[in-house]
């Protein structure tokens, strides 16, 4: 997961969807098809089908870009691409959309993608899957946790 440096408001982009949806079915179709592909990735995940769910971030990606422009940018598109280049089987920005972090799923070629963002100038979040929900770890200087 890597963090753009692009920060938006969300009811921005979460108005322009709403307005979309009382006046377009093209809009609440998108909805459906993402709905479908999350409940595609969830099972993939509970199965284990990691290149699936890399897949399906793909798929999602790409309906999500269709409800809006401001999904997106063409640096967002860019950095995606570069990912995909490098190895990402797919990924998707984290949040409403514009910017914030974009997180990528690969198989292998990790150190491809983390080069790759890291020359765009993006900082690495590094982060692990928990049971218990989010939580903030801080490591200091001197490699200590303070949580």
């Amino acid at each position: 997961m890597f963090y753009t440096g692009v920060r938006r408001e969300s009811s921005v982009v979460q108005e322009e969807v709403t307005h979309h949806i009382e006046d377009d079915q093209k809009t609440v179709d998108h909805f459906h098809k993402i709905k479908e592909i999350g409940i595609k990735s969830e099972n993939a995940l509970f199965d284990g089908d990691l290149d699936e769910f890399g897949f399906l971030m793909d798929k999602h990606w790409h309906e999500k870009r269709l409800m809006t422009n401001n999904i997106s940018s063409r640096g967002i598109d860019r950095i995606y691409k570069l990912g995909k280049e490098n190895g990402a089987l797919g990924g998707k920005l984290i949040g409403a959309g514009g910017g914030g972090f974009l997180l990528f799923y690969c198989l292998e070629g990790q150190e491809n993608i983390r080069r790759a963002m890291l020359s765009e100038g993006l900082k690495e979040l590094r982060f692990k899957f928990e049971d218990r929900g989010g939580s903030v770890v801080v490591v200091n200087s001197g490699g200590a946790v303070i949580s």
